[in-house]
């Protein structure tokens, strides 16, 4: 009779889950940046909980945007809620609506303001975990790559973050507010390898 595996299963929050779901294969590029297509996050948002909603939020004159006084652009909300250990979760994000060189827009048009409403779903989406690695340093390339990345994972505890160490610390410099390794000094790296150390 075969034995049975005592170990109890890992309970993962809605937030790990999410984040854990495997979205390499959708992944697409813009210029030197990364990207998880809106309607693909809501698909697999949806496949996950399928009580998912979002919420684009409208100005007094019931548009999806916000103007700054003084005509100097404007920005987008959206809000996404998922139900988790019983409760609604709602998770609400603004961005500015920018050209493509990351300009704010002064007077933009309604094709510009729907790409960044699709653009803040899925920033909101990402805030639930599902894709949340692709902004983390949004000015910085995922694909940070060569011997000073190389050098800065094998200075790492062996096993630190498995499965991908790479995501964890864009995912902690990100969540931190603290700066990307690829910006910083050899010498400030060194410290953060040190601080991630001993955060385990």
């Amino acid at each position: 009779m075969a034995k049975k595996n005592s170990e109890p299963k890992e309970e993962l929050s809605a937030f790990e889950r999410l984040y854990r779901t495997e979205i390499e294969q959708y992944v697409q590029q813009k210029g030197r940046m990364d990207y998880l297509p809106w309607s693909i996050a809501w698909r697999l948002l949806k496949q996950c909980h399928p009580e998912a909603t979002f919420e684009k939020h409208l100005n007094a004159e019931g548009v999806p945007y916000f103007p700054i006084k003084g005509g100097k652009g404007g920005f987008v909300r959206v809000s996404v809620t998922i139900e988790t250990d019983g409760k609604a979760l709602t998770m609400t994000e603004s961005l500015p609506v920018l050209d493509n060189r990351n300009k704010s827009i002064d007077n933009p048009s309604s094709f510009e303001i729907n790409n960044s409403n699709q653009r803040c779903l899925a920033k909101a989406i990402g805030y639930h975990g599902l894709g949340l690695a692709l902004w983390t340093g949004e000015d910085i390339p995922r694909e940070w790559a060569g011997a000073e990345r190389d050098a800065f994972l094998a200075a790492l505890p062996e096993g630190w973050g498995d499965p991908s160490p790479m995501d964890k610390v864009n995912y902690i410099c990100g969540t931190k507010g603290w700066p990307h390794p690829s910006e910083v000094s050899p010498e400030r790296r060194a410290k953060l390898i040190e601080v991630l150390t001993k955060m385990g």
